[in-house]
């Protein structure tokens, strides 16, 4: 299996809105403990410590032989976790979205991301969904491209409406690189052209989650692929905005 970036407990705990008190790790050599102590634990949360193979060892004293966790392995999890990060995500977007347009139009008579019907369902369409295999991460990017890079091109010349220097920006590139990976499949250029879109898109992903593939046996890889990207284009609109 691919090498996956492990989840540290304490970080997991802490997004799990878990409140730690006090917390110690400690190792006898052979295992790691973690030990924390918490107050006023709602039952659910007492059940997701359990699933995390938490024991309770005195009142609100837990331990486990673990101090950090493959997200892959406790998926069904932090998956309400990272649904409630993507949902903010696609928020922050769209506000962004709107305050360039609203600032673009007063100075310039028109917005730069010209937004169609179709344009607006997709927030609706990923508000909280994750992708888990490639087919879906896939249509994700293709979404994505289409909300942001394409929604900013001009129809009669078929030019991007952006200042080159955004263009520069980590996420432009990364989503470029994704998308046209899989919509120039053949290319003028033949086997050198394809073998450098290949190169861009494994370059990509190795910018977003340090190897050069999400691997299919590990859902988790689409879903932090998912998340770096919304995260990459929270940035980057920030970027458009500090300049208006």
């Amino acid at each position: 299996m691919s090498s996956i970036e492990l989840y540290e407990t304490k970080d997991l705990l802490n997004d799990l809105n878990i409140e730690i008190m006090e917390f110690q790790e400690i190792s006898d050599g052979d295992i790691n403990y973690f030990i924390f102590s918490s107050s006023n634990l709602e039952e659910e949360q007492k059940e997701i410590l359990s699933q995390l193979d938490f024991e309770e060892i005195k009142d609100n004293l837990f331990i486990s032989e673990r101090d950090n966790y493959n997200p892959n392995e406790i998926l069904e999890v932090i998956k309400p976790l990272f649904s409630k990060k993507e949902e903010k995500l696609w928020s922050d977007a769209i506000k962004g979205i709107h305050t360039i347009n609203e600032k673009y139009l007063y100075t310039n008579g028109s917005c730069l991301f010209n937004l169609s019907y179709d344009h607006i369902l997709i927030p609706l369409k990923w508000h909280g969904k994750l992708t888990t295999e490639k087919i879906e991460l896939q249509d994700f990017i293709d979404d994505l491209n289409k909300m942001i890079r394409q929604s900013c091109k001009n129809k009669k010349t078929n030019r991007f409406d952006i200042d080159d220097k955004y263009k520069g920006h980590n996420f432009w590139k990364i989503v470029s690189s994704l998308r046209n990976r899989k919509s120039h499949i053949s290319t003028e250029r033949g086997i050198e052209g394809a073998i450098d879109l290949i190169k861009k898109e494994r370059e990509a992903y190795k910018f977003l989650i340090n190897k050069e593939a999400p691997d299919l046996n590990i859902p988790f890889d689409f879903i932090n692929t998912q998340i770096k990207l919304l995260e990459y284009c929270h940035d980057f609109l920030n970027k458009i905005l500090e300049d208006l």
